[in-house]
């Protein structure tokens, strides 16, 4: 697929649907604040039920895929951790970092990107990944914003307060014990499964018209290198290495080159976190994924 073709058909198509919600929040000075919160405790734990309840993805690569997403957050973890301590970041500070670094844009930008290049297979593979990472993001990423300002004790009281895990682990047990979904619930949850992907793509929107305030340049940059660049050269070693190829190795890949996600700066204003940076780096990284991802994908064409 040529350069300029897999701009147009992957990647346009997602930014003009965020567009939407960038036009809205000029037109209307719609806040992202309560849709996100529709995302989070509605859409999200929807779509992690109903996908994991009905995928068909074969077990054993259901398991690499897991096995990948955690990797590839405890290795950008300790990455992030490093560079953080280079910075020398406050509490705050390195909590705020290390959510711009460790966790992407699975969900609103990672599926559709996916949906389009790969198509529906590529997608069922796509939702694995994003539910393993999204679990970890409302746990992990959960403890790590609480713990800018909470001990130990209250990160991890605010993790169990977040639905989506227990969304995804229901799922999974009705997959695995092949539990009978009755019908009122399958569709119920088929609906918020369905609205999840444009209304995340609409947060995105929002959330990048908000107003920009000055970074701090040098913490930024390093975020968007190691979210961009390291995490795509940490996941081409992990495919390698956990012998995941083809189609699933290529899914993968792209998954891990997705922006900062918005869930961040959700996270930023209930845990009082550097809000300032974590908007930007979404607002950066989502424009500037516009040219990696495109070079990524017709890399691996």
């Amino acid at each position: 697929m040529a350069l300029l073709q897999t701009f147009l058909q992957v990647v346009l198509p997602v930014f003009l649907v965020a567009g939407v919600g960038l036009a809205l929040q000029k037109a209307l000075r719609l806040p992202p604040g309560p849709l996100g919160q529709v995302v989070l405790y509605a859409f999200a734990p929807g779509l992690a039920f109903y996908n994991l309840a009905t995928t068909t993805v074969e077990k054993p690569l259901l398991g690499h895929i897991a096995l990948f997403a955690i990797l590839l957050i405890g290795v950008m973890w300790g990455l992030g951790w490093m560079v953080a301590r280079i910075l020398r970041l406050d509490r705050v500070g390195e909590s705020s970092f290390l959510l711009s670094v460790v966790f992407m844009n699975a969900g609103n930008m990672g599926l559709s990107v996916t949906l389009l290049a790969f198509g529906q297979e590529g997608l069922a593979l796509g939702l694995v990944f994003f539910i393993v990472e999204a679990t970890l993001g409302n746990t992990l990423g959960i403890y790590l914003a609480a713990r800018g300002h909470a001990d130990a004790r209250q990160a991890l009281i605010q993790v169990i307060r977040m639905p989506l895990l227990y969304g995804a682990v229901l799922g999974l047990v009705v997959n695995l014990a092949r539990i009978p979904i009755p019908q009122p619930l399958l569709v119920s949850t088929r609906f918020l499964s369905s609205a999840a992907i444009p209304a995340m793509l609409i947060v995105l929107g929002l959330q990048l018209g908000s107003a920009w305030s000055k970074p701090p340049w040098k913490t930024l940059g390093a975020s968007l290198a190691l979210r961009l660049g390291v995490s795509v050269l940490v996941a081409v070693g992990l495919v390698r290495a956990l012998g995941i190829e083809g189609l699933a190795g290529k899914v993968l890949i792209v998954m891990s080159a997705m922006p900062t996600p918005v869930f961040v700066t959700i996270f930023a204003t209930q845990f009082r976190l550097d809000a300032p940076l974590l908007t930007n780096t979404v607002v950066v990284s989502s424009v500037a994924s516009m040219f990696t991802l495109t070079v990524l994908l017709w890399w691996l064409q």
